[in-house]
């Protein structure tokens, strides 16, 4: 049975414990912000707000993503003000025209959210439109609302040069050993969940080894799939990292799941199944150490329909899988080949003309139309 129920401030706590890769990127953006912040302050540049904004949108463990998604979205920035421009001159900044011009605005922002490779664009394209006409609502000289505008520009390339500059800066300096450790860091979180199982331990020590492979299934796999793809940006060897990587970072995602959700649910000590979690805790401290999984004859599964699955046949599985992997040079899925991020195509082909974007893309801009007529109706700055 599990322990008894705890505080909220307990459960808070236990969030905040750290999983791999956290406390890098927390100190990358903190480090990012303030170096911003201080450059925006010195310079004397408004708009710091949204300076500090396109960190979070830059910042990633690549710093050749990194880069890609800065000149993207500076580019992208460019292209939102000039718009606005022409909508202002074309309109001789209509009331109507800028509302309407919102509504589309929004809407392409939507649609590059859900369409394209660089999600992270469709939020800053429509967020900046909407700051860009809506300087034109207040009644000013158009040269000083057009120098506002070149401001915001110049906030934007300040808050993408510091976070590329940091993340260039402190970038893994071997991304393959980097990720051999995250790997081994959840096999030893399984061999010790299973080793907890397959002996007379007590339940709060069954229970905070499933919370600790909980935690590790929650932080996902992004970031182990960031560090392989710096490995194929840069095209740097792959050490001692198991053939197949890839499909490896994907078949460990669905094994901490799996067991994450084995240890949270099970309180049997039948004899069978501690046979069956001493062998599996075996070979996850095997593949701690080798990353490469050693022959099972134990674990071939008997014939099941898929209704009759356990959580622990779906891990034997999963292992067996693992096993499968060739452990020898070669790519065993010739034809499931890693790009690199360079030669990622932006639009993502029939996305655009889906029924759930489009529907999507409509609800995000009556949304963001509503909102600016409710805000510059109520005329009260800073809501």
């Amino acid at each position: 049975m599990p322990p008894k129920p705890r505080s909220w401030l307990q459960y808070w706590r236990q969030d905040l414990q750290r999983t791999p890769g956290r406390l890098d990127s927390s100190l990358r953006i903190a480090f990012a912000s303030v170096l911003v912040l201080v450059a925006m302050m010195v310079l004397q540049i408004p708009f710091i707000a949204y300076g500090l904004y396109v960190i979070f949108i830059i910042g990633h463990d690549n710093p050749a993503v990194s880069l890609r998604t800065g000149v993207a979205t500076l580019c992208s920035v460019a292209c939102v003000l000039s718009i606005a421009f022409i909508v202002v001159i074309l309109t001789d900044n209509d009331p109507i025209a800028r509302i309407l011009s919102l509504a589309a605005m929004t809407f392409v922002a939507a649609i590059i959210a859900t369409s394209t490779s660089m999600p992270a664009l469709g939020p800053g394209w429509g967020l900046i439109y909407g700051v860009a006409i809506g300087l034109w609502e207040n009644h000013a000289h158009a040269d000083r609302l057009v120098k506002n505008s070149l401001w915001l520009l110049s906030a934007f390339s300040i808050g993408i040069a510091g976070s590329i500059a940091v993340e260039y800066v402190f970038a893994s300096r071997s991304p393959a050993d980097k990720l051999a450790g995250q790997l081994r860091l959840r096999y030893r979180a399984l061999a010790t969940i299973f080793e907890a199982y397959a002996s007379d331990s007590t339940d709060q020590q069954r229970w905070t080894a499933a919370e600790d492979v909980s935690r590790l299934a929650a932080a996902g796999e992004r970031g182990m799939l960031e560090l392989y793809s710096q490995i194929v940006d840069r095209d740097l060897e792959s050490g001692g990292l198991p053939i197949g990587v890839q499909l490896h970072i994907t078949l460990i995602a669905e094994l901490l799941d799996s067991s994450a959700a084995f240890g949270l649910q099970s309180d049997s000590t039948d004899p069978d199944l501690q046979s069956r979690c001493r062998i599996i805790a075996e070979q996850c401290s095997h593949l701690a150490r080798e990353l490469e999984l050693a022959p099972i004859p134990e674990l071939e599964l008997k014939a099941r329909g898929s209704a009759g699955l356990t959580h622990l046949d779906r891990i034997e599985s999963i292992l067996r899988s693992l096993q499968a992997i060739p452990c020898a040079e070669g790519d065993p899925h010739p034809n499931l080949v890693a790009l690199p991020s360079k030669n990622l195509p932006l639009v993502i082909p029939g996305a655009v003309w889906k029924t759930e974007n489009v529907v999507f893309a409509l609800k995000i801009s009556l949304c963001a139309t509503i909102c600016y007529i409710l805000y510059h109706a109520v005329d009260w700055p800073g809501i």
